[in-house]
């Protein structure tokens, strides 16, 4: 199945849809209703699908409905399946890979949980780094991520920096933000990172000022919007719903003007 791999330099930002359906049907039917509502691109939750469902056969059916859009997968741990290792969730991904996921999530405290989700031992970086350049053999993307609590903006960009190393195409850090403040400071860590990685990235706040980062972060830099088709049981509540996000982005013009235009004729 071809692979139709995140392209930042034509697309920005992307309107990524978060799927946490449990079963394949309910993908394929999130998925159609997605692209008929404006949806760039996909994000599917395989901790939520069964194990019966992680098979070559199973994703590559449920991605063909995606037609010529990114999709990408993740396996998080879960309390539901903690007799997973790291090592079966990479089995998984493998297998989304063949089936033609354009790019894989991964937990950058992969092989080595730890609390701030940045691996330190010598030996499982190495190995996560054996991980993604598999990853990339295979023609597909890595978007590495962490979730992390409130750091201020110098310790966000030195976060970023050790992610980015690690060969990420894409850095994502999903920070939880609690105060009016923290939200003030984490706008300015986003543009920060903006100014500089070197790598696209996904910076995005949870907590209970979270919400209108995660709509508005791509003005400030991020390359992509996490929504959801709708609001579901296993579904993520704080996404913003896709046609919201395609509300103010239609009506949004954000971008600098284009080289001989005078803005103060406006």
């Amino acid at each position: 199945m071809e692979k139709h791999l995140f392209d930042f330099s034509k697309k920005k930002p992307y309107f990524t849809v978060s799927l946490s359906d449990a079963t394949p049907e309910e993908t394929i039917c999130t998925i159609r209703n997605a692209v008929f509502d404006g949806a760039d691109a996909f994000l599917i939750h395989l901790e939520r699908m069964k194990e019966e469902y992680h098979n070559e056969a199973t994703l590559k059916r449920i991605f063909a409905y995606a037609e010529d859009k990114p999709i990408m997968t993740l396996h998080y741990r879960s309390k539901e399946k903690p007799e997973l290792t790291d090592d079966d969730l990479t089995k998984v991904q493998f297998a989304s890979i063949r089936a033609g996921a354009s790019c894989v999530d991964v937990m950058e405290d992969l092989f080595d949980p730890e609390l701030g989700q940045l691996a330190k031992d010598p030996s499982a970086v190495k190995k996560q780094k054996a991980y993604i350049d598999e990853i990339h053999k295979m023609g597909a993307q890595v978007l590495i991520s962490s979730h992390i609590l409130y750091k201020p903006t110098a310790q966000i960009l030195e976060h970023a920096e050790k992610i980015q190393e690690r060969g990420a195409d894409i850095v994502k850090i999903a920070m939880r933000v609690d105060t009016p403040d923290q939200m003030d400071e984490a706008t300015l860590a986003n543009i920060a990172l903006n100014k500089q990685l070197k790598t696209p990235f996904l910076f995005i706040c949870r907590g209970k000022y979270g919400k209108a980062n995660r709509m508005l972060a791509p003005i400030y830099g991020s390359c992509m919007v996490l929504c959801v088709q709708r609001y579901t049981v296993n579904g993520h509540k704080e996404k913003p719903i896709l046609r919201s996000v395609k509300a103010v982005y239609d009506n949004l013009n954000y971008k600098p003007y284009g080289e001989g235009v005078n803005s103060d004729e406006f």
